[in-house]
């Protein structure tokens, strides 16, 4: 009956409620797809998946509070009056909306006059901001060479490095009792966590570490590698 009534007369809010869940059924599958596809990665204080990250769900969050202000506006705000199943979803709905919206306006209010403070406390993005301005700075310096990246706590590193056409080390445990062959000059940059530095130590010993720098838990080896 509802589904009847739905289809009865398609309006621009029904083609949007439509789309967005469509899209939003489309989003959990792919997430779940990739979840159970990919194995998870082990980090130092925390694990990671794909369905770990609330930033991939922002889409339906903001999605769902839209339908409901609209549905509301649009459909429920007469039958309130009538039906106190349908006032009670609503009030607590308002209220979960209210405490969402509120709580967000404090937090980033807070954020936007101590950045400062907050970003030094996110150190893993320090991680990312050296490695990716590490990255430009040997594409300029060593000018025909290959660019490797390995990072075996930590798959971001090699998919930004095969983002921008170098490549991308998946298997870096090859490391830890092989010699490296290359076919021309090749740079490898080497991300380890302080638990995986014992594991590589043989490798590290028998190259060429041109500049190392750590940031937190987080280890960065500049290496060359010759044929």
């Amino acid at each position: 009956m509802f589904v009847k009534r739905f289809f009865e007369e398609i309006s621009p809010l029904k083609i949007f409620i439509l789309s967005g869940s469509f899209a939003s059924i489309g989003l959990f599958i792919f997430l779940g797809y990739m979840s159970l596809t990919y194995q998870v990665q082990t980090g130092l204080e925390n694990n990671w998946n794909y369905i770990y990250e609330p930033r991939y769900f922002a889409f339906t969050v903001l999605f769902l509070q839209m339908v409901f202000i609209a549905w509301y506006f649009v459909y429920l705000k007469k039958e309130m009056i009538k039906n106190i199943f349908i006032k009670t979803i609503v009030v607590i709905c308002s209220f979960s909306l209210f405490v969402e919206v509120t709580h967000n306006l404090y937090f980033y209010t807070k954020v936007a006059f101590n950045f400062k403070k907050y970003k030094s406390v996110v150190y893993h993005e320090q991680d990312f901001a050296y490695y990716t301005a590490l990255m430009a700075n040997i594409e300029t310096k060593y000018p025909g060479y290959e660019i490797w990246t390995a990072a075996p706590g930590d798959h971001f590193y090699q998919h930004f490095a095969t983002y921008h056409d170098h490549i991308g080390i998946s298997d870096a445990d090859s490391f830890k009792n092989n010699t490296v062959k290359v076919n021309k000059n090749t740079i490898l940059i080497l991300i380890l966590y302080d638990h995986e530095i014992e594991a590589y130590n043989s490798f590290l010993a028998s190259v060429k570490i041109l500049h190392q720098k750590k940031i937190q838990n987080s280890n960065f080896y500049t290496i060359e590698l010759k044929p």
